[in-house]
């Protein structure tokens, strides 16, 4: 990978990281107890904290296999389908940067 493209994928990294926190962020942030809420209410409380709760675990886990790519981004196969060989496509790699196989392997 050359080094433009490592930059360029070092920011696209850095940018998800931060989108990614500001979301966890957002799902963590507890529930106002002052309202007096009825029955159905609490009903669909309860089902937007367990929604918020799965959303809150893939929120993690894409921050983790972005902090890996981060981790990886200057080694010499990162961009390289650990499967063929071949040079993952920038464009592929932009949309999931954690990615270790190219289009035709996955």
């Amino acid at each position: 990978m050359r080094e433009d493209e490592m930059q360029h994928m070092t920011n696209i990294i850095f940018t998800m990281i931060k989108s990614i926190n500001s979301e966890i962020e957002e799902l963590t942030k507890p529930a106002n107890p002052d309202k007096a809420i009825g029955r159905l209410s609490r009903m669909d409380a309860i089902n937007n904290k367990s929604t918020n709760e799965s959303a809150l675990r893939e929120q993690k886990d894409r921050l983790q296999k972005l902090n890996r790519a981060l981790e990886k981004i200057e080694e010499d196969n990162f961009g390289k389908c650990v499967k063929c060989g071949n040079v993952i496509s920038i464009g592929r790699l932009e949309y999931m940067p954690w990615t270790s196989k190219c289009i035709n392997c996955a």
